[in-house]
């Protein structure tokens, strides 16, 4: 198991994240971004070049992984889920595929291919989360999208005031944002952990994201662990030799080591931008580049590691990295995945409630044959062995119903009849419909099928240009 730390940052206020304009947020604050808000702490700590050295300008790895942070409600953890597993089999009454968070106890009924039911999932429009249906109704949401409504004044001129409106995040009680850190050398000896929580406390109180001056993105660390899941650990080799799949949990700027096979695999791209948050030259636009979105599943012979290009402007006085370090799970093959446990998928006899069958009279021998020559003598008809109604072979559930009236007369009687041995019902299993192989609803954008280009090339111009920094960037 890898040595790591996973942080739960319980919201104090709204939350803004994301380059875009006032008009719209993102839902999670992503691991570039919070790579930079960490830089710019431990530069208040005074370690900021020991931080860069031992990160993103290390030869032998980074020594310090982050995720992108996602929501959480209570002891629930949200995540993206792998793209190659979801969305699970059409269904007609939950939209699987517009779920882009799902909770984390979900991800092993994925990768062991078990199918999920559907009376007990329901999909929240307003936060793509994944809920689950409850006894008095439907889980509460982690979090609400929000519209706030300021006013610019202008102090020099006394000039109008100009309203704006800026689209954040509100998270409900006991809710907020979740995500972990790893350290690959496997060692909590280092300094990094320490200091690490050090940087975080200190981000509690200066915020997180956009709208800082006003109060938003702050936090309080509701719980720290010094151990990672066994399931994202991500330190375990792959099960088979060759090409193994791998689950990011964050941003991936590929490199050449890495050996990523970008004919295989399920993932999208997103494009990065901002601006410089320095004393030297504040405010300048950053390099655009393209990484590997969160829950894209990429395959590579190992553990990808990533890189953190330089997004400088032009004659920019110092670096400025965007991190493309990967946190990447290994998924097992699927024909390795776990079945599904045995009570779960028990025999319809011995779920319902079964009730022994009556026993049955032994029949009477047929009469001989008569002679041609004589005329056989009237015999009353022997009567039927009670069988019990409602019994079915393919269930072998017997329900025990009254008996038909018999003629009167020796021949009808049973009582003296040997008590034959009672038969058991056959046990059969039902078996399950098969699910539909087709998966049509899948989105149409996806780039898993395509080889990206050469290299990370910024896009055409117009694409998120002259938007706000999101915060927290060095």
């Amino acid at each position: 198991m890898a040595a790591g730390l996973l942080f739960r940052l319980r919201a104090q206020g709204p939350f803004r994240h994301g380059t875009g304009p006032g008009s719209r947020t993102e839902l999670t604050f992503r691991s570039d971004a919070l790579y930079s808000a960490v830089t710019l702490a431990m530069r208040q700590l005074g370690v900021l070049e020991e931080w860069v050295r031992d990160t993103v300008a290390n030869p032998g790895g980074p020594a310090v992984v982050l995720t992108s942070c996602f929501p959480y409600h209570g002891a629930t953890l949200y995540v993206a889920p792998p793209r190659s597993l979801w969305p699970p089999a059409p269904s007609t009454r939950v939209r699987w595929k517009s779920a882009r968070f799902v909770p984390w106890e979900v991800v092993p009924s994925l990768l062991a291919g078990r199918p999920l039911e559907e009376d007990k999932w329901v999909v929240d429009p307003a936060s793509d989360c994944l809920l689950a249906a409850e006894k008095r109704g439907l889980a509460e949401a982690p979090f609400r999208t929000a519209t706030r409504v300021g006013l610019a004044v202008d102090r020099r001129n006394h000039g109008s005031s100009l309203p704006f409106t800026m689209h954040c995040v509100e998270f409900k009680d006991g809710a907020g944002l979740w995500c972990a850190a790893r350290f690959p050398d496997g060692q909590m000896r280092n300094p990094w952990p320490d200091r690490l929580v050090a940087a975080f406390r200190l981000l509690a109180d200066t915020g997180l994201g956009a709208g800082r001056s006003r109060g938003w993105g702050r936090f309080e660390i509701e719980e720290t662990r010094e151990s990672l899941p066994v399931e994202i650990d991500g330190t375990a080799p792959p099960a088979v030799a060759g090409e193994c799949a791998w689950w990011l949990l964050s941003l991936y700027s590929p490199r050449e080591q890495d050996g990523v096979n970008w004919r295989r695999g399920d993932y999208s791209l997103a494009v990065r931008g901002g601006r410089v948050e320095s004393s030297a030259n504040p405010g300048e636009q950053k390099k655009l580049v393209r990484l590997v979105e969160e829950g894209s599943v990429i395959f590579a012979a190992g553990r990808p590691v990533g890189a953190a290009p330089d997004v400088a402007p032009e004659g920019f006085p110092h670096p400025v990295y965007r991190s493309g370090l990967a946190f990447a799970v290994a998924l097992p093959p699927r024909g390795q995945a776990v079945p599904a446990p045995p009570e779960e998928r028990r025999p319809i006899a011995e779920v319902s409630r079964t009730i022994e069958p009556a026993p049955a009279p032994t029949p009477a021998p047929e009469p001989a044959e008569p002679s041609p020559a004589e005329e056989p003598a009237p015999t009353t008809p022997e009567p039927e062995p009670a069988v019990p109604t409602g019994s079915t072979a393919e269930t072998g559930i017997a329900v025990e119903s009254a008996p038909e009236a018999q003629p009167a007369g020796p021949e009808s009687a049973v009582d003296d009849a040997p008590t034959p041995e009672p038969v058991s019902p056959e046990k059969t299993t039902a078996e399950p419909a098969d699910p539909e192989s087709t998966r049509d609803d899948q989105p149409a954008d996806k780039t898993g099928t395509a080889e990206p280009e050469q290299g990370i090339h910024p896009p055409p111009p117009d694409t998120n240009e002259g938007e706000p920094d999101d915060g927290g960037q060095s």
